[in-house]
């Protein structure tokens, strides 16, 4: 799929890997819609970046974890460009750090609605609306080279059932729908770090460059023989 002229949603686009690749996508000549859950203006400042390399932009909030909001989001980003998207990233996920012993009934479903169920009614929503105007689309879903957590364990187990629904999906959806995934190594110091941590990490750890990131999920868009695929990324 050539990435020109085609019309994106990235979840969780806001900040930092979201907002690197939104700004591949609009360079590349893609329109962008940047969805957040709480980072409004951070988000703005990403369409409006984008919006500045000639793409049309906007961006929308809503909550991952409602199935209602996650319909609404896809349904938002028809109506703001009138079309559905023939590019979906799915960005978004919750990363708490908590081991199993502290995991509850309601965090761990959280991680499973964001990390799991969102991405899969996202693409039903795109296996629903693209088929009937006869154009193809592209799925990336970005997971974690890692899948084991003992510190942010419900986040572990959502990232390999991640693998297993993309095969799912890529199964699943029409022709012309392709679904992949991107299992990255280390790419940013987690947020939730204390201040001295994080700063000893980004000195010593061997991180992948955003720009890498990017560009991998470019190549797999391009890659009309990549369905089903998991590629991976490390430093």
């Amino acid at each position: 799929m050539e990435v020109a002229g085609q019309y994106a949603l990235v979840t969780g686009g806001a900040r930092r890997i979201g907002r690197s690749i939104c700004i591949a996508l609009a360079h590349a000549g893609a329109d962008v819609v940047v969805h957040y859950r709480s980072s409004e203006r951070d988000a703005e400042e990403t369409a409006q970046l984008c919006r500045e390399l000639g793409a049309r932009s906007v961006a929308f909030g809503g909550d991952l974890s409602s199935a209602q909001e996650t319909i609404a989001v896809w349904r938002a980003a028809c109506d703001e460009l009138n079309a559905p998207p023939t590019i979906l990233i799915n960005n978004a996920s919750v990363y708490r750090r908590e081991t199993f012993s502290e995991v509850t009934a309601e965090s761990f479903d959280n991680a499973v609605a964001v990390n799991l169920r969102a991405p899969m009614i996202l693409v039903q929503q795109m296996a629903r609306d693209l088929p009937p105007l006869g154009v193809e689309g592209c799925v990336v879903n970005l997971n974690d080279s890692r899948q084991e957590y003992r510190t942010r364990w419900a986040y572990g187990v959502t990232a390999s059932a991640l693998s297993s629904l993309t095969r799912a999906l890529s199964a699943s959806t029409p022709d012309g729908i392709r679904v992949n995934e991107l299992r990255l190594g280390p790419v940013l110091t987690p947020e939730d770090r204390e201040a001295s941590k994080r700063s000893d990490h980004a000195k010593h750890a061997k991180l992948i460059p955003l720009d890498a990131v990017a560009q991998a999920v470019l190549n797999l868009i391009r890659d009309d023989s990549a369905s089903g695929c998991s590629s991976s990324l490390n430093p």
